[in-house]
């Protein structure tokens, strides 16, 4: 293939529509090597440049860039870009490039006399036009030139060295024929420059989008641009795939999406790069999608019906196509939107019965139970006893390091569970809570009140209060959180732990009002019972309570030495992640100033009462004479956390 027109180069030769009129972004570190060595070629040396990078990267875009460089120099450019089939092609694409415009497409080269014959005659093709102009050769995909030109370029950018000749060949990594890894040391030999493109920052990803879509992409859209795993072409595909139906929306010079989804386009563009792979590779792949972003090879050929060492050849093959890589104990999709789109090809009862699939063979082995949950999700119901029990334990575990997503899970499994069911009823408790943890405050505020609408057992109701109580303490709102704790205390058959509870959480709001002698009636038999109990958090959060009211009243060592205590048990019992406060939403404990157990006045702490009082005082909490001074609400917005609270049951 040749083209020595610019515009017939853009629409032929380089053949990327995807990026025709886009700005070049990212790499202006190769673009200033490449400027150098288009100074010294027009300064009479010859140059080699070797362009690497796996597919989509943007080999083909800087090639093209360069060629505009090189023609705006006065460069006579010679372009081949080659295709998947020329390596197997008997003609010389390099020279017909060389040919006339109506001279034929591609000349053939058979017997060996003919190859020099060949060989000589590019070299003077291109000495004649360098003595003309300075020439840039490029050649794109490099690893699928044909025998010919590979030959051609093993010999001539040495032979020429002393022309005003540029060489620049772009080439994926992984390429295997041999001839071309010749092609590449023959080069590197040479001296030539080599360019390694990586993939590109975020920041640099959004630059395109708002390149295609003439406006800045809103977070939404741009949290979609990270699955391509700094791909620019995928970036640019999924981009004008969106940008071609009215799923995306431009306010104010903002481009946001209307719904969520990989749109239809990208995904047609994926299934016609699977219909180019073997059986074996899109089987592979397809099982892959639903496995997830990264999967284990015995899974997959376990869920296919075969045994791992059938699929190799499939593995080979996506491997090459730079769809998969290999890099750890298990096969990933390079690009998440590329699994994405697999995925959503699958129809939807295939997807669905290989996700319930899947999930009964990782719970067969062992997997872990968010790996098992996520399955069982995704397969949409119905859910048995088994499932159930993997699905909370999961959301447990998931909370304790990742409360966010945990919230999202235990919504989604609710979503399986019959409305009036315990169990659904629980997760939502706990999604609230865990949606509370995470200050998405407002979202927690709406499941309670859509979960309120239904009718609840008084225990599930109460607990369901408790929680909307300590979001709304936690976010200063006192008044709304009295509300749900007197409401929940009228139900009745209350479980006396939950009544306890309850009572607890009403005596501190009565603090934050400041409303000392309603904290007092309330403490009324509630320290007993808490003692009385077996849950250690009962018994710390009673510990603090009983801090706070002595705080209040004046009773400064007291309320440090229960202070002391409480801080104590919560280091050592178990489930000490809920029992140590997680910070204060006000002043008004003394947890900041008391120094740890048996250890008195260490340096660095509070030490002595006047030296509190001077703490306390500073920030608006010290009580005045024999009856406190509350904060001043005001004081609430400096604290983004609140006291520890037992989890309800």
């Amino acid at each position: 293939m040749r083209s020595t027109d610019p515009a017939g180069d853009r629409a032929r030769g380089r053949g990327d529509r995807a990026v025709a009129g886009l700005p070049l972004r990212g790499r202006d570190r190769e673009i200033a090597a490449v400027r150098e060595d288009l100074e010294a070629v027009r300064a009479g040396r010859g140059a080699r440049v070797v362009v690497e990078g796996a597919p989509g990267v943007g080999k083909t875009r800087l090639l093209a860039e360069l060629d505009e460089m090189a023609r705006r120099s006065g460069f006579d450019v010679v372009s081949v870009r080659a295709d998947e089939l020329d390596q197997y092609a008997a003609g010389a694409a390099l020279q017909s490039a060389l040919q006339p415009s109506d001279g034929p497409h591609r000349v053939a080269v058979a017997a060996d006399d003919q190859r020099l014959r060949l060989l000589d005659g590019v070299a003077d093709a291109l000495e004649a036009r360098a003595q003309r102009a300075p020439v840039a050769v490029l050649v794109d995909d490099a690893q699928w030139a044909d025998p010919a030109t590979l030959f051609v370029l093993r010999t001539l950018p040495g032979r020429l060295a002393g022309s005003r000749i540029l060489w620049v060949l772009a080439v994926r990594p992984e390429a295997e024929r041999p001839t071309v890894a010749m092609v590449r040391e023959d080069l590197e030999r040479l001296g030539a420059r080599w360019l390694t493109l990586g993939p590109l920052p975020q920041q640099e990803l959004g630059q395109i989008a708002a390149d295609v879509l003439g406006a800045t992409p809103s977070p939404g859209l741009a949290r979609h641009l990270r699955g391509v795993a700094g791909n620019p072409f995928l970036a640019i595909e999924l981009v004008r795939a969106f940008a071609g139906t009215d799923v995306v929306k431009v306010e104010a010079g903002v481009a946001s999406l209307v719904h969520d989804g990989i749109p239809a386009g990208f995904r047609r563009s994926v299934a016609t790069r699977l219909d180019r792979l073997p059986g074996d590779a899109v089987r592979l792949l397809q099982m892959g999608s639903v496995l997830g972003r990264e999967f284990d090879l015995g899974t997959a050929a376990r869920m296919l019906g075969r045994r791992v060492g059938s699929l190799l050849s499939g593995v080979e093959a996506a491997l090459n196509a730079g769809l998969l890589s290999a890099d750890g104990p298990r096969l990933a999709f390079r690009h998440d939107l590329m699994r994405q789109a697999v995925h959503e090809n699958l129809p939807r009862a295939v997807r669905t019965a290989l996700h319930r699939e899947a999930a009964d063979s990782l719970r067969g082995i062992g997997a872990r139970s968010t790996e098992v949950a996520w399955h069982v999700v995704m397969s949409g119901g119905p859910v048995d006893e088994a499932a159930v029990t993997t699905l909370t334990t999961a959301v447990r575990e998931l909370s304790a390091s990742a409360p966010d997503a945990a919230a999202d899970l235990a919504q989604r499994i609710a979503g399986l569970l019959p409305p009036r069911d315990r169990r659904r009823i629980t997760l939502l408790t706990d999604d609230a809570e865990y949606l509370g943890r995470t200050r998405r405050v407002h979202e927690a505020l709406d499941l309670v009140d859509a979960t309120l609408s239904d009718r609840l057992e008084p225990p599930r109701e109460a607990c369901l209060r408790l929680v909307a109580a300590e979001i709304h303490q936690a976010a200063g709102d006192d008044s709304a959180a009295m509300t749900h704790l007197r409401r929940a205390l009228d139900l009745p058959a209350l479980p006396p732990d939950v009544r306890v509870r309850l009572l607890k959480t009403k005596g501190t709001g009565h603090v934050y009002l400041g409303d000392i002698t309603a904290v007092e009636q309330t403490d009324t038999g509630l320290v007993a019972a808490a003692y009385r109990g077996d849950d250690p958090a009962v018994v710390v959060s009673a510990m603090v309570f009983q801090s706070q009211t002595s705080f209040y009243r004046g009773r400064l060592a007291r309320a440090v030495e229960l202070a002391e205590e409480a801080a104590g048990r919560a280091g050592t019992e178990s489930g000490a992640l809920y029992l140590r406060p997680r910070g204060f939403r006000r002043c008004g404990w003394p947890w900041r100033c008391s120094p740890p157990t048996g250890s008195r006045t260490p340096s660095g702490s509070c030490g002595t009462d006047s030296a509190r009082r001077r703490r306390w005082a500073s920030a608006g909490h010290f009580p005045t004479g024999t009856r406190p001074v509350p904060a001043p609400s005001s004081n609430r917005a400096r604290w983004t956390t609140r006291p520890w609270r037992p989890r309800p049951v």
